[in-house]
């Protein structure tokens, strides 16, 4: 469930606006806007919104700034929220214009939850390194990639009906960097990343070629319990939304990964 605050219908100073009610799953119009504080729950929906049968779009409202001449957004603080008039016209017919009061958090809100969708459904990554985990050697460069199928933008667009049309917002997460934590603590120099999902080692390039996704270790893991450094493979995604209100934004980076236990080998070297 989505809990988005309304604001009254007039504020003062203001030409009066309508108030977009959310519906329930049962199609019914809940809330009232004639009450400030007003409260709306609705239930959020996934995928594809449904077609607006009166072919309606969204804009935010304007007015010109009595100070700086200039044209901005209408919008109004009440409390600690803050709401903007968004237009909504259609085509119809019958072709109509009206306007409501929106909670600026709406869309963010959304997004956040269509982002959790989002990583509700990103599978477990397939990584690969060279050596095998098993087989690290001190001083030799290990490379480690992630799987191409996965390296490309996954999207969400989360939904809700309204007594005014439905409201929606679309949230793509893009695969950005692959992050290595090596798991050698003070022994070692720390996570190291690169951009794409990084280079498939094949035998032709043999040990001594190098990878931007590479780690090398100094020290071996025989004196760390079970004789293994507990690394992490992750990728790191960069997540923006659009909504049909003519909004956009970003959200934090998220990084999804699995642990990883490798095991170090030091090689000695005889002198004959």
């Amino acid at each position: 469930m989505l809990t988005i605050a309304v604001a009254p219908t007039v504020i003062a100073g203001v030409a009066r606006h309508n108030v977009a009610h959310a519906k329930d799953t049962n199609g019914n119009a809940i809330g009232n806007g004639s009450v400030l504080g007003t409260r709306i729950s609705a239930s959020v929906t996934y995928g594809e919104p449904a077609k607006d049968k009166l072919a309606c779009t969204w804009r935010y409202s304007t007015e010109i700034d009595k100070i700086s001449g200039r044209t901005v957004r209408i919008i109004r603080q009440l409390g600690d929220a803050s709401y903007s008039v968004y237009q909504r016209r259609c085509i119809g017919p019958p072709e109509t214009s009206s306007e409501y009061w929106i909670r600026d958090s709406a869309s963010s809100q959304m997004a956040k939850i269509a982002a959790d969708k989002v990583f509700d459904d990103v599978p477990i990554p397939l990584f690969g390194m060279a050596p095998p985990s098993r087989q690290l050697v001190v001083k030799v460069g290990t490379w480690f990639w992630v799987s191409r199928v996965l390296w490309h933008p996954i999207s969400v667009t989360a939904s809700i009906a309204t007594s005014a049309g439905v409201l929606w917002v679309k949230t793509t997460a893009t695969p950005s960097r692959v992050i290595y934590s090596p798991g050698d603590g003070e022994l070692g120099t720390g996570d190291v990343s690169c951009i794409g999902p990084g280079q498939v080692w094949k035998k032709s390039d043999g040990d001594l070629a190098k990878s931007d996704c590479m780690y090398t270790y100094s020290h071996a893991s025989s004196g760390k319990s079970n004789k293994v450094f507990q690394a992490r493979m992750s990728i790191e995604w960069k997540i923006k939304w659009k909504s049909n209100l003519g909004l956009a934004g970003t959200l934090p980076n998220v990084r999804t990964g699995v642990p990883i236990n490798v095991q170090v080998r030091e090689i000695q070297a005889l002198a004959i």
